[in-house]
């Protein structure tokens, strides 16, 4: 029987990695809203990013969902999913061992505020690789965080 030994990715190298988000691109953001709202998921914030609403959904066992409204593909068979993302405890030496693993970099680790509708300022630091399968995966830090407590997460 499979058994979870540590929530944490421990690697040779010296950061440690926890699963944050997926990304799904809706057409409809109100409708969408209001369906993940229907099925019990929690608001955890929004905010607009070139003119682009996003929120993310609290699923309530750590991951969460991150929503962005947008325009893509009708056909059903196409996969909306946009990337994933990683919450590591350094962006940077995520980055150095992608890379060196075979990744291309999208978006070098760098400052990556998140404005949120309510006024709050989220402070992160975030980097882009384009994996050698061809995905894209996202990594992020920010103070506070919690990656096993949403519940004491401090803005």
């Amino acid at each position: 029987m499979w058994e979870r030994k540590d929530s944490a990715m421990k690697t040779e190298k010296n950061f440690n990695c926890y699963f944050h988000h997926a990304s799904i691109l809706v057409d409809d953001y109100d409708a969408a809203i209001a369906f993940y709202d229907a099925i019990g998921f929690h608001r955890y914030f929004e905010w607009e990013e070139n003119g682009q609403r996003k929120c993310f959904l609290d699923i309530g066992a750590g991951p969460l969902l991150e929503m962005t409204q947008g325009v893509s593909e009708k056909d059903p068979v196409h996969s909306r999913l946009q990337h994933y993302c990683l919450y590591v405890d350094s962006v940077d030496g995520f980055y150095e061992q992608a890379l060196a693993a075979g990744a291309k970099s999208l978006v070098k680790p760098d400052p990556y505020p998140i404005h949120c509708t309510d006024g709050t300022v989220i402070n992160s630091r975030a980097c882009v690789v384009l994996a050698p399968g061809g995905e894209i995966i996202e990594v992020i830090h920010w103070k506070g965080y919690d990656p096993n407590n949403y519940e004491n997460y401090v803005k």
